[in-house]
């Protein structure tokens, strides 16, 4: 009777490391899973950027060859997550990390080229709109977006709506080329007498500034 009473505790005993050996195996697996899951979502914000960006301007973002990741990525799927090594899971999304890298450098390099002269026009005008505070508003939202990333079809969107309303903003004070450049001169300090033409005068009393206009030796 004693031996049974211990046969029946050592099966118990058994049947619990067993039990236990599988929580700490589910365990395991759901931590990586999150994990794959965290690194998957990095991968889909990566790869949602390039498309966007490849939508806007397929020269500047041209169209890439994914065979070779897509054969990584076939191999992670039949790997499978239980005999997958978090060095393969991070492995696999080093490939999309330096895309990732790429083209936030390149956004950035681009956005802040596409700003730059529309800024550079936006601030010369700053002092002599009726709303300096809504340039102001203006200027530092399309330099916002220099920096944000990743980026999504709604953030290239939201982008353009600026970058189209400060060129309504440059249409609105009708300033041809050779006003704009009086404008940029006067606001860096480089204008002189010999760039009142006859042009930037008629659009200075076309839009009642020649009272903002001051004259005086260097």
């Amino acid at each position: 009777m004693l031996l049974n009473k211990i046969a029946q505790a050592r099966k118990t005993f058994e049947e619990y490391r067993e039990v236990d050996d599988q929580l700490r195996q589910a365990r395991k697996v759901n931590l990586f899973s999150q994990s794959a899951k965290t690194e998957i979502n990095k991968i889909k914000g990566t790869l949602g950027s390039y498309h966007a960006l490849h939508q806007m301007d397929n020269e500047a973002f041209p169209k890439k060859d994914f065979s070779y990741e897509i054969k990584k990525l076939e191999s992670v799927l039949k790997t499978g997550l239980k005999t997958m090594s978090r060095d393969e899971l991070m492995g696999f999304s080093r490939l999309f990390k330096s895309l990732d890298d790429d083209l936030k450098m390149k956004w950035t390099i681009y956005a802040g080229n596409k700003n730059k002269d529309i800024i550079g026009l936006l601030e010369s005008l700053e002092n002599i709109v009726q709303n300096p505070q809504d340039i102001r508003q203006l200027i530092s939202e399309l330099k916002t977006f220099e920096k944000k990333w990743p980026v999504t079809p709604a953030t290239i969107n939201r982008y353009n709506d600026h970058f189209n309303s400060a060129n309504k903003v440059i249409s609105e004070m009708n300033a041809s080329t050779g006003v704009q450049d009086f404008i940029t001169r006067v606001a860096t300090n480089q204008a002189t007498v010999e760039d009142l033409t006859d042009e930037v005068i008629v659009w200075l009393r076309t839009k009642q500034l020649t009272n903002k206009l001051v004259i005086k030796f260097r």
